[in-house]
């Protein structure tokens, strides 16, 4: 890890752990509330919930595809959006077809802004150097159930779970959140090269694997 590394792999990494915890460790937390509201089964939920990672797998592929071309500041750009109008849809559910729709947004942000996303782009700007990187934004975004799981119980209990959705959707839609223009300031954009990154996609399928884990076996 150089120090020119080190600005994007903690910025990439607070946003992977703010990302990881607003998304995929939802659930864990404000599933049985979001059902007993609506009058559904959590069953409902966990099926919208496994959607959007079904979603989110199919879409992890196409994702590296796209950041190999034109890089990852559009590509994290969207996912912020994405997940915001989602995190929205969410908090403004009242009815199962909005929750289904909420979780398959939610589904593409995640697709397009987790761990896929950011290490096919930290791929794309250090090349065979990306290792060091990736590991350091793996290691901090393992912190996401820590920060996550605390925040959203405390949200839950304070403000309800409708205003905790709206209030990440809030917080991923604000331009200091997105954190895309460091992929291009000038100290970096020297690393950009294309390259194929099939192999730093399987390591990230590899993670995700062993992040699922204890959320399966929770449920």
């Amino acid at each position: 890890m150089t120090e020119r590394q080190l600005p994007i792999i903690l910025a990439l990494g607070t946003t992977q752990t703010l990302a990881w915890a607003s998304s995929y460790y939802l659930p864990a937390i404000l599933a049985d509330p979001i059902a007993r509201d609506l009058g559904i089964s959590s069953n409902w939920f966990f099926a919208a919930f496994s959607g959007a990672l079904v979603i989110s797998g199919l879409l992890g592929p196409r994702v590296g595809r796209q950041i190999d071309i034109v890089g990852g500041r559009q590509v994290l750009s969207i996912s912020n959006v994405t997940l915001a109008i989602g995190l929205a849809l969410l908090g403004s559910a009242h009815s199962l077809f909005v929750l289904v729709a909420a979780w398959l947004m939610l589904g593409m942000g995640m697709g397009l802004g987790l761990y896929d996303a950011a290490f096919g782009a930290l791929g794309r700007i250090y090349g065979d150097n990306a290792r060091s990187a990736i590991t350091g934004i793996t290691l901090l975004a393992g912190f996401a159930s820590t920060v996550g799981w605390p925040l959203s119980a405390w949200g839950l209990e304070t403000i309800g779970w409708r205003n905790t959705c709206l209030d990440s959707s809030r917080r991923r839609s604000r331009p200091n959140s997105n954190v895309s223009t460091l992929l291009t300031t000038p100290c970096l954009r020297s690393f950009s090269r294309s390259r194929t990154i099939c192999g730093t996609l399987t390591r990230a399928e590899n993670f995700r694997g062993r992040i699922a884990k204890p959320l399966s076996s929770g449920s």
